[in-house]
């Protein structure tokens, strides 16, 4: 098989803006018929091309396998998406608040006792609130740094309503109404 070239598109990643959102694009390596792939190479350019320099002869090469690769492999696009539970927004303390939540979790699930689950429900309690204020400040700061530049602003907005329910947001009891 003639892989060598290092700028085959071979699967890479590119960041969009959205924190929690990248675009990815690949090639499907694993269905190539190699022996189809094998001859287009041999018919292509790079055998009838000589006369280049060495430059002139990387990019003719750089061309050439990503024109076969589109027709044998061709580069897809896609998003991958952060699951529920991200946290890398999280302030140390909604961290250690989860932690807590979960070691008096375990300890409720494992002794069942009545004291335990009033500490897990109180536990449950003060990490949401943690939780909730973490992130409002954290959306309040993007916001912020991006109050000068009104596109960004607009897009931060957003997206911040189109991804979140935004009552989850407020730590206010009427915000939960």
């Amino acid at each position: 098989m003639l892989l060598g070239s290092p700028s085959a598109d071979l699967p890479s990643w590119s960041a969009t803006s959205a924190a929690s959102d990248d675009d990815i694009h690949l090639r499907s390596l694993h269905k190539i018929d190699t022996t189809a792939f094998s001859v287009d190479i041999l018919q292509s350019r790079l055998y009838g091309e000589l006369e280049l320099d060495a430059d002139g002869y990387a990019d003719l090469f750089d061309t050439e396998v990503k024109r076969v690769l589109d027709i044998h492999a061709p580069l897809r696009t896609g998003r991958r998406r952060c699951g529920q539970h991200d946290s890398r927004h999280l302030s140390d303390e909604a961290r250690q608040a989860k932690q807590q939540r979960r070691r008096l979790e375990r300890r409720y699930r494992r002794t069942g006792l009545q004291s335990d689950k009033e500490a897990y429900l109180s536990a449950c309690s003060t990490a949401r609130e943690s939780i909730l204020k973490s992130r409002a400040d954290h959306m309040k700061s993007e916001l912020d740094e991006a109050a000068g530049d009104v596109p960004r602003h607009l897009a931060n907005g957003t997206e911040t309503v189109r991804t979140t329910d935004t009552r989850s947001y407020t730590t206010t009891p009427s915000a939960h109404n």
